[in-house]
């Protein structure tokens, strides 16, 4: 009767204490959400099958100040902020009264002598404060303990971490995978950090929230996004993206990819690489895009050094690369007027190592003057010749009539029109109307201004001979019927007009008439471009000419 009934009463007690436990257990737990309120993701329980808790605390790290060195092989890297500890724990029945929880301990970064450490210091709190709750006292001394650890060892390394065996083969990760989970933890504590701060933008001088903000990260200037945005948008509309870089004056700190995407939609990222990417092969001598339009893909050089091959190996054409026309071994090539004239103006405005570059590019110094020879020669004759229509060898006309002569083939073609003239009679063209409509103008000229000098002369009384005024010439817009005209009412008389005399001759008529016996008349600006163009035959705007002479008249009219 006396051991049931002491049994009965050991019973009651148990029963009692684990309904106290309990009590202690569950108003721990709601102490802890509580202080976990701000960041729940760090700490979670459940009450598992056999009716106890269990559960995890993510313990963060302060910054360290100083920063620590971690290790991974050849690499070593300096961070600020260490991956958080995790404390899983389970607590017993007889928790806290008699058995302390059930715990462990993990980390990327713990080798087995600081977990062994750490693990005695969470035993002798218990020790100290047995029969209490002590998860809050246990995760506040593995934070000073961790900080007393790194403030005196300075520096991780991951290969011995790795190596150790009692890490589990599931928990065994390379060093450099580590590494990269260090880097990027550090990298985020670090944003989370700035983006709690706030920044006066050293643009628009706003004070912002750092998650508005952006710091860059080599020099630390710090601009507000918007900032940022707008200038580098500016950058990419102007198509100067070859160092999109930090907005302090003096400063070409580069910004990271990650930030150009925080202020670039994915269009405007994409527009971004690929105006990049073509900036940077252009700058690559041994690079060049395929002429194909359909391609256009990046090519290398073929052969290294002068070489002028390339062969795409997307579409597979094999070009070179000074002209972008199939590949012609050693035979010069053959460049279109248009990008010789190109060359020619690169070559007038070139840098002495430019010089070189296109040397080099383009046969050496040798090859490149002789072709550019050649453009100049060819740009002469076609300034200054025509094709004959039928054999396409350029003439050049220095005098006479408007009836031309091939000295190639000897076929006879008109000056003006180009047409094919009948060699029995050439002057019908110019006699008898036609499609090409060239009556009468079998002698006009270019030059524009014989007719206002003879009435200049016939004013002056320079001219007594009537036979003078046949030299006079046509304009343009003018046959010889519309000059007879006009002279026969100048003069009084008819006039009959032909090439005898030459404007030279009549222009130092006139000439020695003003500057000799009239010297107050002298215009020398005027003589000389009288002179220049009757001597030279070259051709003027009839805007230029008119604009000569009328001002010419005003000032002798002035004189009067």
């Amino acid at each position: 009767m006396s051991t049931a009934r002491n049994d009965e009463v050991v019973k009651l007690t148990l029963d009692n204490s684990n309904d106290s436990n309990r009590k202690d257990q569950l108003d721990e737990i709601q102490a802890l959400e509580s202080i976990y309120s701000d960041i729940p993701e760090c700490f979670s329980h459940v009450i598992n099958d056999d009716s106890l808790i269990t559960g995890s605390i993510t313990i963060l790290l302060p910054k360290i100040d100083k920063g620590i060195s971690i290790h991974a092989g050849e690499k070593i890297i300096r961070i600020n902020y260490l991956p958080p500890l995790l404390l899983r724990f389970t607590f017993p029945r007889d928790y806290p009264s008699h058995s302390m929880p059930l715990f462990s301990l993990q980390a990327s970064w713990l080798d087995s002598t600081v977990r062994h450490r750490l693990t005695k210091i969470l035993i002798g709190l218990w020790m100290t404060y047995h029969g209490v709750p002590v998860l809050f006292t246990w995760v506040e001394s593995l934070k000073e303990e961790i900080m007393q650890i790194l403030s005196s060892e300075m520096s991780i390394n991951l290969d011995e971490i790795v190596s150790e065996e009692s890490i589990t083969d599931a928990e065994k990760r390379k060093s450099d995978e580590l590494l990269k989970t260090f880097i990027e933890f550090d990298d985020q504590a670090t944003q989370d950090d700035f983006e709690a701060e706030w920044y006066d933008c050293e643009v628009c001088f706003a004070s912002k929230r750092g998650k508005e903000c952006i710091r860059f990260m080599q020099c630390g200037h710090v601009f507000c996004t918007e900032c940022v945005s707008a200038y580098y948008h500016q950058k990419l509309q102007d198509n100067a993206i070859r160092q999109l870089d930090c907005l302090n004056d003096g400063c070409d700190n580069p910004a990271t990819q990650a930030q150009i995407r925080l202020v670039f939609t994915d269009k405007e990222f994409e527009v971004y690489e690929q105006r990049l990417l073509e900036g940077t092969l252009d700058l690559m001598s041994d690079v060049v895009a395929c002429p194909r339009i359909s391609c256009q893909a990046p090519v290398i050089i073929d052969g290294g050094e002068g070489s002028s091959l390339a062969s795409c190996s997307l579409c597979y054409y094999s070009f070179c690369v000074l002209c972008k026309k199939a590949y012609h071994g050693i035979e010069s090539c053959s460049l279109t007027s248009e990008s010789r004239l190109k060359l020619l103006d690169q070559l007038e405005t070139a840098t002495a190592s430019q010089l070189d570059e296109i040397y080099r590019r383009y046969g050496g110094k040798k090859h490149l003057h002789q072709m550019l020879e050649t453009l100049k020669s060819e740009q002469w004759i076609e300034t200054n010749s025509k094709p004959c229509p039928s054999c396409q060898a350029k003439i050049e006309k220095n005098d006479g009539c408007n009836k031309m002569t091939c000295t190639k083939c000897g076929n006879y073609f008109c000056w003006l029109c180009g047409a094919v003239l009948n060699k029995k009679d050439p002057y019908a063209h110019f006699t008898e109307p036609g499609p090409n409509n060239c009556v009468n103008l079998l002698f006009e000229f270019q030059v524009l201004v014989y007719f206002q000098i003879y009435k200049w002369l016939l004013a002056d009384g320079n001219i007594k001979d009537k036979e003078e005024t046949s030299n006079v010439s046509l304009m343009p817009s003018l046959n010889w019927k519309h000059y007879t005209a006009m002279f026969a009412a100048v003069s009084g008389t008819p006039v009959f007009c032909y090439w005898y005399y030459s404007l030279p001759h009549v222009v130092d008529r006139f000439t020695e008439k003003w500057m000799v016996e009239e010297p107050e008349r002298d215009n020398r600006e005027f003589h000389e471009f009288m002179r220049e163009l009757s001597t030279k035959r070259q051709k003027v705007s009839h805007a230029e000419l008119v604009e000569k002479v009328t001002a010419e008249e005003k000032r002798r009219n002035a004189l009067h």
